[in-house]
């Protein structure tokens, strides 16, 4: 059996949980092979204390609980939109349904409006403007000198 020291744990810092102390290990095969799972208490900056596996904090597959993820969006820059606040974080209900995290943006034209997270992180058509004609024109003018620039560094080198 594989052992690690336990003790080099308790006491770092992974994001936002702190390692407090060794909970338990489990077996469990992959591939055929046995392997072993360690979990830890751990203290989130928020205040919640659960319990992780050692290998979701080292690689990072985990960073913040439930409870205090959803603040992670809040100063983050779209395009010309700036998150402010979380105004309602992601949640099923009981029928099942999943509504996503809605945020308050403001545009650097000043208008402020809300979103859902969805509509900002969308891969085909983002939102990045606050939808006015005079900022949708502003970023596609962003967008053409971007790739002017990079079709001439293309060219040169």
């Amino acid at each position: 059996m594989k052992t690690i020291d336990i003790n080099k744990y308790i006491g770092q810092r992974f994001n936002k949980f702190v390692v407090k102390e060794f909970s338990r290990v489990e077996a469990c095969y992959v591939g055929g092979r046995r392997r072993y799972k360690y979990y830890f208490m751990c203290d989130c900056d928020c205040g919640n204390r659960m319990e992780i596996e050692i290998n979701k904090l080292r690689t990072g597959s985990i960073k913040s609980c439930k409870k205090c993820s959803g603040n992670d969006w809040v100063g983050r820059r779209f395009g010309f939109l700036t998150v402010t606040e979380v105004e309602e974080k992601a949640y099923t209900d009981k029928h099942g349904k999943f509504h996503n995290t809605r945020v308050k943006v403001k545009c650097d034209c000043g208008k402020e409006r809300s979103i859902y997270v969805s509509a900002i992180i969308n891969k085909t058509s983002p939102k990045r403007t606050c939808g006015s004609r005079a900022c949708k024109l502003k970023y596609k003018e962003m967008i053409a000198e971007e790739n002017k620039e990079n079709t001439e560094i293309e060219k040169a080198g």
